[in-house]
């Protein structure tokens, strides 16, 4: 009778971050459909949507596509608790593997209502060739972590090869903490810069950040308010040492204090079209929710 082959089961445990990444830059995701590439606007399960006869519509093909843009859409999202899990078994007779898997699991966190988000996950295995896997995430509340656990069946092993996480929204690519922080300052100095150039002095301009949330002990009694905050903003379009100037009740004040110091501005350019640190003056309008 002949020999069964020899199995070896090797498993490989990676914290993300763990191998070599990939060069980070902003994208969206091209798919094929009826001939054409299409930007995928939003993911049902696994299956990728694209925008036809002004409707959405499920593509007829899973040939994806990287394709470089401009720009990030300006959100950005928390990822917590990243693990990504290898494994696949040898075949020690045959010199070759099977069931080549890769789990990622994560949380996403926003601070703000976002539509349609959606995962890629970029793999490159040591041999070279790139594959993309999608996944739905869907809608994000503020503040609520939404968790995501995705298997990848692989023709390879990953080996010592390299991932990236992709975040998007609506079909545009956003901003993540699992980016470097550098990186990430770099991106929003160029989206500022590209927004201010060529401008004399202007009122500042938001460019990312969540809305202040309504504080849930006013809730019951379904208060309208206001809250006026001095902010600092630097140069880089950061806002430092927000200070409540007034609030109709201090919870407001709080509430559009903590948002503002996740806010990235467009700040003033001088004469020179050149960013300079301002303070002003910014009011917040709260409505109950009905």
């Amino acid at each position: 009778m002949p020999r069964a082959p020899r199995l070896q089961l090797t498993a490989l445990l990676l914290l993300f971050g763990g191998i070599a990444g990939l060069a980070h830059a902003q994208h969206v995701l091209l798919v094929q459909h009826k001939g054409q590439a299409h930007v995928v606007r939003r993911v049902d399960r696994t299956f990728p949507m694209v925008e036809s006869g002004g409707k959405l519509v499920t593509a007829n093909s899973n040939r994806f596509l990287l394709q470089e843009v401009e720009e990030y859409l300006p959100l950005f999202i928390t990822v917590r608790n990243v693990l990504v899990r290898s494994s696949h078994v040898d075949v020690m007779s045959e010199n070759a593997t099977i069931n080549n898997r890769l789990e990622f699991s994560a949380n996403f966190v926003s601070a703000y209502h976002v539509e349609d988000v959606f995962v890629v996950l970029e793999l490159t295995p040591e041999n070279g060739k790139k594959g993309l896997f999608i996944r739905e995430l869907g809608r994000l509340q503020p503040n609520e972590p939404r968790s995501l656990d995705l298997t990848v069946s692989m023709a390879h092993p990953l080996g010592s090869g390299t991932y990236q996480l992709h975040l998007f929204a609506g079909g545009r690519e956003v901003l993540h903490s699992q980016q470097p922080f550098a990186y990430r300052e770099q991106v929003l100095d160029q989206m500022v810069a590209r927004r201010i150039q060529g401008r004399t002095d202007g009122l500042p301009q938001p460019l990312m950040g969540p809305v202040p949330e309504y504080p849930p002990a006013l809730v019951p009694r379904k208060l309208d308010g206001h809250a006026i905050l001095r902010i600092r903003i630097l140069p880089t379009g950061a806002i430092v040492d927000p200070e409540v100037v007034s609030a109709t009740d201090p919870a407001f004040g709080e509430s559009a204090a903590a948002a503002f110091r996740q806010w990235t501005i467009s700040c003033r350019a001088s004469r020179m079209a050149r960013p300079v640190e301002v303070s002003v003056d910014m009011p917040v309008q709260f409505l109950a929710p009905r």
